[in-house]
C-alpha cells in the first residue's frame, strides 16, 4: 500500500509538463541539484518505509487480540470481563492504524496556500513518533504548536523541510523536543535533550533557501524559519 501511495504522489508531482514547487520546470534545477519535488518524493518514500513496519505491527496486534476475544467468547462460561482488556487493546491499536494511515494519505494530497503549519506538524508527528517510540526514542511536540500560524511557502517545500528534519532528528537523538518560536517569520525549533547534536540536511537546506525557508543549526538544535502568510502580516499579527 505504501509503495502505491508514493507512486500515485509521484505521478501527481512529476508527471507531465508544468512547474515544480520552485516555480520552474519540473525535474532538476539549472545547476543539476535535486529539485524540491524530487527531494520531497524521496522523503515520502523514507517515511512510508518507517511507517510500514509500525502499521504491520499494529495490525498484527489487532489480529492477535481479536483472536483471543473470539476464542474466549466461544466458551459458554466465559464472562465479558475475560475479553474486555483484549477488545480494548485491539480498539486502541486499530485507532493507531487509522491515525497513521490518515496522516500518510493527507501527505500525498495537494495542499492549499497558505499552508497550515500546525496541521502539517501534527501529521508528521503521527508518522514519525510511533517509529521513534518503537526504537526507544521520543518526539515531544511542546505547546503552543497550534499558534504557529500559516506560511505562503510552496507546500511541497514545507512538507519536505518538516518531514526531513523531524525524521532526521528522531534518528539522531534519543529525545527530541519540537516547539515554536514566534517572530517576523514562523520558526520551529527542534532540540536534542541528552547532549546529542542535530544536523542539517545540506541538500534540503539549499533547495528551500531560494524560496525563503531557512534551516539553521544552533547549539544542540535546529531552527526552521518559514515566511509568514501575507494576509497575517497585513493584519499586524506575528
Amino acid at each position: 500500500m505504501t509503495r502505491r501511495l508514493v507512486s500515485d504522489a509521484k505521478r501527481r508531482h512529476t508527471g507531465g509538463a508544468g512547474a515544480d514547487s520552485n516555480g520552474g520546470p519540473r525535474g532538476r534545477s539549472p545547476n543539476g541539484a535535486p529539485s524540491v519535488d524530487e527531494l520531497w518524493l524521496e522523503t515520502l518514500q523514507r517515511l512510508c518505509s518507517r511507517l510500514a513496519h509500525e502499521l504491520k505491527g499494529a495490525l498484527n496486534g489487532v489480529s492477535v487480540n481479536l483472536e483471543v476475544v473470539r476464542s474466549r467468547a466461544e466458551r459458554p462460561d466465559s464472562p465479558a470481563s475475560a475479553v474486555r482488556q483484549y477488545a480494548e487493546s485491539a480498539a486502541a491499536q486499530l485507532g493507531m492504524v487509522i491515525v497513521m494511515t490518515e496522516a500518510l494519505l493527507a501527505l500525498t494530497r495537494p495542499v492549499r496556500v497558505p499552508v497550515e503549519l500546525p496541521t502539517l506538524v501534527r501529521r508528521f508527528e503521527a508518522i514519525v513518533a510511533p517509529a521513534a517510540r518503537a526504537e526507544g526514542r521520543s518526539l515531544e511536540i511542546a505547546e503552543p504548536i497550534d499558534g504557529m500560524g500559516t506560511t505562503t511557502s510552496a507546500p511541497n517545500a514545507v512538507r519536505l523541510v518538516l518531514g526531513t528534519m523531524l525524521l532526521r532528528a528522531t534518528q539522531e537523538a534519543a529525545r527530541v523536543t519540537c516547539r515554536t518560536e514566534e517572530g517576523e517569520v514562523r520558526q520551529l525549533r527542534l532540540e536534542a535533550q541528552d547532549g546529542e547534536r542535530l544536523t542539517v540536511d545540506a541538500a534540503v537546506a539549499a533547495a528551500v533557501a531560494a524560496i525563503g525557508i531557512r534551516i539553521l543549526a544552533t547549539g544542540e538544535g535546529i531552527t526552521i524559519a518559514f515566511p509568514a502568510a501575507d494576509d497575517e502580516r497585513t493584519q499586524g499579527r506575528t
